[in-house]
């Protein structure tokens, strides 16, 4: 069987973020501040790829007690490293995926490895 993962985002919606969500900012014109919404990000289509995701973050794939991403700021370098070593991987997707990351994390949103497989 195989793997496919990401990373999803929760957090409460604000127009200054609205860039920076899974769909395109139009989506976003009726969303009232404070609103919960979610966000996927890194989306791993291999097993391979998904492995080492969960990899540059210390997370064990089938463990669910750590899908929790504690202290996300703190994992910018390790998603840096996955999106510039990953042979499989989407380079401008992944790129954006670290901005949106980063801008969400600073925006207090909470983030999960969500493995699907």
């Amino acid at each position: 069987m195989g793997l496919d993962s990401y990373i999803l985002g929760i957090g409460k919606f604000n127009k200054t973020i609205d860039s920076y969500l899974s769909y395109p900012k139009e989506f976003y014109k009726d969303t009232q501040d404070g609103v919960v919404v979610t966000s996927g990000l890194f989306h791993c289509e291999l097993s391979s790829t998904s492995r080492y995701l969960a990899e540059c973050l210390d997370i064990d794939v089938w463990d669910f007690n750590n899908h929790y991403i504690n202290r996300p700021l703190d994992k910018i370098n390790s998603l840096r490293a996955f999106a510039d070593n990953c042979n499989d991987c989407n380079d401008e997707q992944y790129k954006k995926d670290i901005i949106d990351f980063e801008i969400l994390s600073k925006n207090g949103f909470k983030f999960i490895f969500m493995p699907e497989g």
